[in-house]
């Protein structure tokens, strides 16, 4: 009879630990809802923060811009005028009004801002940059921002008046690190005649266009090849190239470069129309970067991010700024991140 009552003791002790145990799956389940809740909002949260930071770093960088736009060009002596961008002064000639006008209208970041903050994207400090039609420096002044003074800058510019001009934003600008070449880039050295147009950026070494040509002047202008004016720079990362149609002949003087460089990249204005001019097709051009192993990513001016391209993608485009990499190095990394959709 003991064992009996003692059995049913226990037998009712049992379901009270079932019960009991079925409350504690409750209750664990019920904290595991509330953990996911919390995970969940937690992200949320997080999402939150990140999104606030992303726009107040928008709105410094439009009210950055707004502040340099605000304060306007200023004379810098009785021939030029000093214009402010996000990297410092550019020098215009008041005889060049139209680029005048179109830098005192552009965006602080220049006329090319898609261009400016792809640029930005790829350059890091200690890097050497080679500027090949540095016209009045407003992306020599981005890379000598980017580089920093660990790095290295060299200024190609054949245009006389852009020349002296340059020499004094950067000594205004105080980018010691940048050194100006006063020549011309291209297939070898020399000396060649310089077609000078009265639209300030559009010389060239090459014809101008006929509605240019009447009103242009022809200087000679001495040549070297980058294999010759950067034989001593033991790494070279990037070259930008902007020339009005002589890029192939620039690309054909840095052979050397190229195959000491494994990991260089290269900027270059893609013109369909200037090729006419040269006597050149979209395909040949491509050929002469591709057929280094160079892949061409075009940038979108509106938004900066980058497009894998082949001839036949851009033939149509007025003008567009295609950057060249090697598959696997790191600049190529970084433009494939930076597809219109990253």
């Amino acid at each position: 009879m003991k064992l009996e009552v003692a059995l049913k003791k226990l037998d009712h002790f049992t379901a009270q630990l079932d019960a009991l145990h079925l409350k504690t799956e409750v209750i664990v389940g019920a904290l595991g809802s509330v953990h996911q809740v919390l995970e969940t909002q937690s992200a949320r949260a997080d999402e939150m923060i990140n999104a606030i930071g992303a726009a107040r770093h928008t709105l410094d960088s439009r009210l950055h811009q707004i502040d340099i736009k605000i304060r306007g060009p200023l004379d810098y002596d009785d021939t030029t005028r000093a214009v402010r961008t996000v990297d410092g002064y550019v020098l215009v000639p008041k005889t060049a009004r139209e680029l005048y006008i179109l830098l005192a209208d552009a965006p602080a970041e220049g006329l090319e801002p898609g261009t400016h903050r792809c640029l930005k994207a790829l350059v890091d400090p200690g890097m050497t940059i080679a500027d090949v039609g540095a016209n009045v420096g407003m992306l020599t002044l981005s890379f000598a921002r980017s580089v920093g003074a660990q790095g290295k800058v060299y200024a190609f510019e054949a245009e006389p008046e852009f020349q002296d001009l340059l020499e004094k934003s950067f000594a205004l600008n105080g980018v010691p690190w940048v050194e100006l070449q006063r020549r011309a880039a291209g297939r070898k050295a020399g000396t060649a005649t310089f077609h000078v147009s009265p639209i300030a950026g559009h010389s060239s070494l090459y014809d101008l266009p006929a509605d240019e040509a009447p009103a242009s002047k022809q200087i000679t202008v001495e040549v070297v090849t980058l294999d010759e004016a950067l034989a001593e720079v033991p790494r070279v990362d990037l070259v930008k190239i902007d020339v009005e149609g002589a890029e192939l002949e620039v690309l054909a003087g840095m052979q050397g470069l190229i195959a000491r460089n494994p990991a260089l990249a290269i900027v270059a204005e893609f013109g369909p129309s200037h090729l006419v001019r040269v006597g050149y097709t979209p395909q040949q051009w491509f050929d002469a970067f591709e057929g280094h192993g160079f892949r061409g990513f075009a940038i979108d001016e509106a938004t900066g991010s980058c497009r894998w391209v082949r001839a036949r993608d851009v033939e149509n485009v007025v003008s567009v700024n295609i950057v060249f990499a090697r598959p696997g190095t790191q600049i190529a990394n970084r433009l494939e991140r930076m597809g219109p959709h990253s």
